[in-house]
């Protein structure tokens, strides 16, 4: 390490940041760790956490947003993953309500509320009818709600 203008090697590189982490670098050590990783593309765990450390990241933005790009990648999959699962659920719903207005006769509903049988036929269809449509306006809720946060975690992620 005598010719302090040679590039150091990642093996060497890797030294110098224990004995930074160490304490043990005297001031003109560090500040050739501190060119070598700023010149440096070394991506070991090691080398970007005293990157991180000395402040380095700072001064190589593309090196942030790539890692902020990254986490962003899956925030908006869980996202778009929920969505999914909504859309499916309220295609499931809709195929369901759809068979069950065909009105198979051999197929018979037995309906209680509040504890009691519902006799009446058409009534025990109005209430099937109306919590299909109660779940369904809540499903559009979900499905905006979702739409919102994938929008608003893309312009976030734009922000970097």
């Amino acid at each position: 390490m005598n010719d302090r203008t040679a590039k150091l090697t990642d093996k060497e590189t890797e030294a110098l940041c224990r004995l930074w982490l160490d304490c043990r670098l005297s001031r003109a050590d560090e500040l050739l760790l501190m060119k070598a990783l700023a010149d440096s593309d070394a991506s070991s765990p090691l080398a970007e956490d005293v990157r991180a450390l000395m402040g380095l990241e700072t001064i190589r933005p593309d090196r942030m947003a790539f890692t902020k790009r990254g986490r962003g990648f899956f925030r908006r999959r869980r996202t778009l993953a929920a969505t999914v699962a909504a859309v499916f659920t309220a295609l499931a719903l809709t195929t369901a309500f759809l068979n069950f207005q065909k009105g198979d006769s051999s197929v018979k509903c037995v309906v209680y509320a509040n504890g009691e049988k519902v006799e009446d036929a058409s009534l025990s269809q109005q209430m099937a009818k109306a919590d299909y449509l109660e779940s369904m306006r809540f499903m559009k809720e979900m499905e905006e709600f979702k739409r919102a946060q994938l929008k608003e975690a893309n312009l976030a992620d734009d922000a970097f």
